[in-house]
């Protein structure tokens, strides 16, 4: 939770910154309910990863809905039995029910659903409502597919570290949410283990989605003019991680790192804050934003732009999975620009990296766009 005063005033910035046949039947009209506003939906996804096998359980629907069902939820997720005979068995809490499954297409080998990617199961969760207007039943879909284990110990640890980090991130993108990054907070989710003995991840993300058949209006979208960075002294471009589009390092030992990278959200800026800010919170072991941390809401190239400057209390843990020699700060950066979203970020050491912030606040404000083609 952001300190009410601080969340204030950067979401106060939010709303001031650019931004010969029988007679024809005659033709019927329908009024269909349309949701007003952002649609936001919360998804509850777990992973399991058995052996060659990785097993997702994933849940979408209404937040207050989906809420009723979490905790029968995480008594599901620790009911499961993985074995050689059968793969998969459960304890369905009370009114769920299997689905069966659909005979086209489990048997049609022409079925546009690829093998390996439909479900394993689905099931009906219980409904709380016998109103004929009630909506369907949220559904939970089970999911197996295969993955490949390393043979040795720590190469098996780091690849499964990765394949999580890649799914949980896809599960994001499905509702409009920021990617994590190794070492975040959100990694960690609700821990269970199965009644097999093996350990899994439940996550609770919450976000907005499309309405079906309708978009957002056109925004032009910026790319990062890279042609024209101005990089300050002693900054060495660096190689580009799986989300940056730009990425340097200053400091003793190149231990002073900054990105630029384009990340995925939706039209409400408020939330897209709230994710990203919240994120690095979490990196830095931290619940609420220090008194002070952010700075007057400004532009950047003629785009909205909102800056954060944090530091962690004491060593925090680190990608390699070590704790980090004291502690963490982290400048950065979130420009809205139209149809684009981009962060700007410097993270490293707490001392050395608030030395750096006038090198940061010169590359942040030299910074360009170029409006990429209509597509």
């Amino acid at each position: 939770m952001f300190q009410s005063r601080v969340l204030i005033a950067v979401l106060a910035g939010l709303f001031f910154l650019p931004t010969g046949c029988a007679e024809p039947e005659p033709l019927r009209t329908y009024s269909v309910p349309v949701e007003a506003g952002p649609i936001i939906r919360q998804m509850e996804a777990a992973i399991v990863l058995v052996d060659d096998k990785a097993w997702f359980f994933k849940v979408m629907g209404v937040p207050e809905v989906v809420a009723q069902h979490r905790a029968d939820l995480l008594v599901f997720l620790q009911s499961l039995e993985f074995g050689d005979e059968e793969p998969l068995n459960y304890q369905l809490p009370a009114g769920w029910q299997v689905i069966p499954p659909d005979p086209q297409v489990s048997t049609n080998p022409h079925s546009s659903t690829p093998p390996g990617m439909r479900p394993f199961a689905e099931i009906a969760l219980a409904t709380n409502s016998e109103h004929a207007a009630a909506p369907p039943p949220l559904k939970l879909v089970i999911t197996r597919l295969d993955f490949s284990v390393p043979e040795a110990q720590e190469e098996r640890k780091a690849s499964q570290a990765s394949y999580t980090l890649q799914n949980v991130n896809r599960w994001r993108r499905q509702v409009a949410l920021p990617p994590l990054e190794a070492g975040d907070s959100g990694l960690q989710g609700e821990s269970f283990q199965t009644k097999t003995g093996q350990d899994g991840n439940l996550y609770s993300m919450v976000g907005q989605v499309e309405a079906a058949g309708r978009r957002p209006p056109a925004l032009k979208e910026f790319d990062v003019d890279t042609d024209n960075i101005k990089t300050p002294s002693g900054w060495t471009q660096a190689p580009n991680d799986q989300f940056s589009k730009l990425a340097f390092t200053t400091g003793d030992n190149s231990s002073i790192r900054i990105t630029v990278t384009p990340v995925s959200g939706s039209a409400d800026r408020t939330q897209v804050v709230q994710s990203n800010f919240g994120r690095w919170l979490g990196q830095l072991g931290l619940s609420d934003f220090p008194e002070g941390a952010f700075s007057e809401p400004q532009e950047v190239d003629g785009h909205a732009t909102f800056v954060v400057n944090v530091a962690s209390t004491g060593p925090v843990p680190q990608p390699n999975g070590e704790l980090s020699a004291g502690p963490v700060r982290i400048v950065g950066a979130i420009i809205f620009a139209e149809g684009s979203i981009w962060t700007i970020r410097m993270k490293g050491p707490a001392l050395p990296v608030q030395e750096e912030v006038s090198n940061f606040n010169v590359f942040l404000n030299s910074t360009k766009f170029k409006p990429l083609p209509r597509r």
